[in-house]
């Protein structure tokens, strides 16, 4: 036998309890030899001394329950204790043995048929091909080598989203607000009529229902950032 040693294995203590194996009726006979509590390993036997580890007497109950195995070395205990017991659903193929190959193929191919009913492929929400004549129609070159062409996905019908409701309870919030606060709001009115004189920003009236008109409203909304003390 070669054996080789260190110094410090480090390994986990176990235990097996009494409750553990009283419970096994198949394992009264033997309990002693099987119940320690915090036993460290304190040495490794690998297949090579398969003498020593091969079982000579088995004892075993339910599945779910622990076995127990006599060895050169003793009796060990095998398995694990638990009630829950979990299905196996497997799915077999078979076919006689002077089948081809071609049936075969066929009963995989029907089966990803059937698991493939309801899926459909995402459909982009442009058109590609409306797309390529536009590109072909509208794309010219350069006198410095690169090319120009047109918006392809640009529409003359373009529906915006919903964005007019949103924008008027903001701009109430907003007037309420600033109906609280006088320095604020002489602060925000400043601010507007200076991007006005800019020309940043325009003042426009819409006569149309908002439904009908093809923009998108802007929320108000106030930034205010405190001035750092003075050192």
């Amino acid at each position: 036998m070669t054996a080789q040693t260190i110094r410090n294995l480090k390994l986990a203590p176990q235990r097996v309890e009494r409750a553990t194996v009283a419970a096994c009726s198949h394992l009264t006979d033997i309990a002693e030899n099987l119940i320690y509590d915090a036993a460290a390993p304190c040495i490794l036997i690998g297949q090579d001394n398969w003498g020593l580890i091969v079982s000579r007497q088995i004892k075993s109950g339910r599945a779910n329950q622990p076995a127990a195995s006599l060895t050169q070395l003793g009796w060990v205990l095998h398995g694990c204790c638990s009630s829950l017991s979990r299905p196996i659903n497997t799915v077999h193929h078979l076919r006689p043995s002077d089948a081809s190959d071609i049936e075969l193929n066929d009963i995989v191919k029907r089966h990803f048929e059937i698991e493939s009913l309801g899926v459909a492929p995402r459909k982009p929400s442009h058109d590609p091909e409306e797309a390529l004549v536009l590109l072909d129609s509208n794309s010219v070159r350069l006198p410095s080598g690169q090319f120009e062409t047109c918006l392809l996905w640009k529409s003359d019908n373009e529906t915006m989203p919903e964005s007019y409701d949103t924008a008027m309870r903001r701009l109430r919030s907003m007037e309420k607000k600033l109906s609280k606060n006088d320095n604020l709001k002489r602060e925000y009115c400043e601010q507007i009529n200076n991007l006005l004189k800019m020309g940043t920003q325009s003042q426009r009236r819409i006569n149309l229902h908002p439904t009908l008109v093809p923009a998108s409203f802007r929320r108000h909304a106030s930034a205010e950032e405190e001035s750092p003390p003075c050192l």
